[in-house]
């Protein structure tokens, strides 16, 4: 089941991350031992071409744009998570992301619902994360390396245990597809329905990718 995705993507790196040492016991008569960085394994990512999202007109509603921008957030989320080559590492980028694209949504008025939806998505999968995460595999911080398309996680990314990656993929994989129904039902009850569609759309693709792993 873990074929390497092959989604369009950004061209990234995940950044080398450092944790201090505390100061080790010394024997007697010798000075103090200076505290040193701990290495934390390098997170590799393919390169790849950079996504163009699909264009679309601006649903209306929308005057300034806000759902176009969190869709194509949304997709682009998905192929940086898609690019890194520790697999165990994607669920916790995905929640990264979601969260990241939900934080570009208003707290009240049309689309207060689909921020909500998203938030807890990503909520849902950085629980299975905690539940399942590696004792070997440490947190990183992903960087991209394209200066034309900068982009870091908000926070240090968590790895699942390897035996576990299939069942942690297949619940990410439920969550994600219960969070686009959630927000094709919001659709049906709101005016600004084709917003809801295109924010349900791009968050479903996630299970392509998911897939592959």
């Amino acid at each position: 089941m873990r074929r390497s995705a092959r989604l369009p993507g950004l061209t990234a790196v995940l950044a080398t991350a450092f944790w201090p040492l505390a100061a080790l016991p010394v024997f007697a008569g010798e000075g103090p031992v200076e505290p040193g960085p701990v290495f934390i394994p390098r997170l590799t990512v393919d390169p790849g071409p950079v996504f163009t999202p699909p264009s679309a007109a601006t649903p209306p509603g929308d005057p300034e744009g806000t759902v176009e921008r969190v869709v194509n957030e949304i997709y682009l989320g998905r192929d940086y998570c898609g690019w890194i080559q520790q697999k165990e590492y994607v669920v916790d980028c995905l929640s990264d992301e979601l969260n990241r694209a939900a934080e570009m949504l208003p707290d009240t008025g049309e689309y207060a619902s689909a921020k909500a939806a998203l938030k807890s998505a990503s909520r849902q999968l950085s629980d299975v994360v905690a539940a399942n995460e590696s004792a070997t595999l440490k947190p990183g911080v992903a960087r991209s390396s394209d200066p034309a398309n900068p982009r870091t996680s908000t926070r240090p990314l968590r790895a699942v245990e390897t035996e576990k990656l299939d069942e942690v993929t297949a619940a990410a994989i439920g969550i994600i597809e219960e969070t686009g129904t959630i927000l094709l039902r919001s659709s049906s009850q709101s005016e600004a329905a084709e917003g809801f569609v295109a924010i349900s759309t791009a968050v479903r693709s996630n299970t392509v990718l998911l897939r592959s792993l």
